[in-house]
């Protein structure tokens, strides 16, 4: 194992979520706009199965749970996980979760959800992990399922939040920060063209818009 997949193998927000308690408890700003591209399944609430990719402490697993979905939700961090069952006992509310690399394989079946949600997951490594995983979210997802996504643009942004105030380049677009909250957990700074491209193998109707803070959002349906 060279030394950046040693890095790799740290959990920097299993530290975090342990020091600062639940965080992020509001769901993203656009996260109304992922519940009306559900509506377009044309599907009851209680039939349409929900991957949180990346979960964290729950603000989007309870939040989906609340309003009546199936909820699953994966995670490395066990700190989240245990927050977050922590909270859906609290609120009498239920979802599967489960711990997972999630740039490694997807632990469901083919065909499984109607639609996947990551916020702020799918730029944390290189671009070839990150194929992989578009690949796992399409082989999970049913045909014409949703993929609605986050993707940070600027590295300026990511060290103006306590990211990481050091970086080292990695491969093109790719960085490690050498300091902050999340040391050593790889960001991938997208193009918005480069994006599409990345999905357009596997997902049809493809639409990127910038949220004017720092990520693209994106949203998409299974070929």
């Amino acid at each position: 194992m060279n030394r950046l997949s040693e890095k790799r193998q740290i959990n920097p927000w299993n530290e975090v979520f342990k020091e600062t308690g639940v965080t992020f408890v509001k769901p993203y700003k656009h996260f109304p706009n992922f519940l009306e591209l559900l509506k377009s399944l044309g599907r009851k609430k209680k039939s349409i199965r929900i991957l949180d990719l990346g979960c964290g402490t729950g603000r989007h697993t309870l939040a989906l749970a609340n309003l009546g979905y199936q909820v699953y939700g994966i995670d490395e961090s066990p700190e989240g996980l245990k927050k977050t069952r922590d909270s859906l006992k609290k609120r009498n509310l239920n979802a599967v979760l489960c711990k997972g690399d999630v740039f490694r394989s997807l632990p469901y079946k083919d065909n499984f959800f109607n639609a996947v949600l990551a916020i702020a997951i799918i730029y944390h490594s290189t671009l070839y992990n990150i194929h992989t995983l578009i690949k796992e979210i399409s082989r999970v997802l049913k045909k014409k399922g949703l993929f609605f996504c986050t993707s940070a643009i600027s590295l300026r942004y990511s060290m103006s939040i306590n990211s990481g105030s050091r970086y080292i380049e990695i491969e093109q677009g790719s960085y490690f920060p050498l300091d902050g909250r999340e040391k050593w957990l790889p960001h991938h700074y997208f193009r918005k063209s480069e994006l599409k491209e990345i999905l357009l193998d596997n997902f049809k109707n493809v639409k990127i818009f910038n949220d004017r803070e720092n990520y693209y959002v994106t949203s998409c349906f299974k070929k």
